[in-house]
């Protein structure tokens, strides 16, 4: 797909142009936008969409400061369950859940807001201190230092935004379709702690916390 271009060459799909470049782009595309309506609108075409469509500048701007500036410099924590191979899901299910993993994680999550996807929501009876907060966009909506719960999610393209990983061993093998990719051995990883518990389906549960040391 062709980059798109304003008059002098510029491209308007770089993220990483200087701020007013950015308000250059919204009043650049509102321009466009009001001589669109404004001319199908005086030749009577009653198909087009009606001027608030327009766009918004301040509400543009925002976006493009959250979405370039702001929200790729946010750091997550990960919480993840797999097997001893890594898996995670097989046929769309999880592999396997544990109450005394439930109770751990949201322990470990007091105090802050815990994001997760609506199938792991229905996991949960009621609400933690700080909350549990479902979408499924919740990598992006994540805010600095706040936890997701990861279970069918797809975390390749937000791994720079992974702070740190919390890892729930179940110590058991079970067929899986769908596996946690993240490397956690390739040196920009360290182990910070290990622990084991008794699970309540689960003889032993591992847990181990990573933190990116680069």
């Amino acid at each position: 797909m062709n980059k798109r271009q304003q008059g002098g060459g510029e491209n308007i799909d770089d993220p990483k142009q200087p701020l007013i470049s950015i308000l250059q782009r919204c009043l650049y595309w509102k321009t466009e936008a009001e001589g669109y309506f404004a001319g199908h609108a005086a030749g009577g075409n009653q198909s087009i969409r009606s001027e608030r469509d327009i766009i918004d500048i301040p509400a543009a701007l925002k976006y493009y400061i959250d979405r370039f500036f702001v929200r790729e410099n946010k750091r997550v924590i990960l919480i993840v369950c797999i097997d001893d191979r890594n898996g995670m899901m097989f046929h769309k299910r999880r592999l396997s859940k544990d109450r005394a993993q439930h109770k751990d994680m949201l322990k470990e999550c007091s105090g802050k807001k815990l994001h997760m996807s609506s199938y792991s929501k229905k996991m949960f009876c009621g609400d933690m201190p700080g909350g549990i907060a479902v979408s499924e966009e919740f990598l992006e909506k994540a805010g600095e230092g706040e936890y997701c719960f990861i279970e069918d999610a797809d975390i390749s393209e937000y791994e720079e935004k992974i702070e740190a990983v919390i890892l729930y061993r179940w110590n058991r093998a079970y067929p899986a379709d769908v596996y946690f990719t993240l490397d956690l051995a390739d040196g920009r990883w360290s182990r910070e702690r290990m622990e084991e518990f008794e699970g309540f389906s689960h003889d032993r549960i591992t847990k181990e916390v990573y933190k990116r040391a680069r």
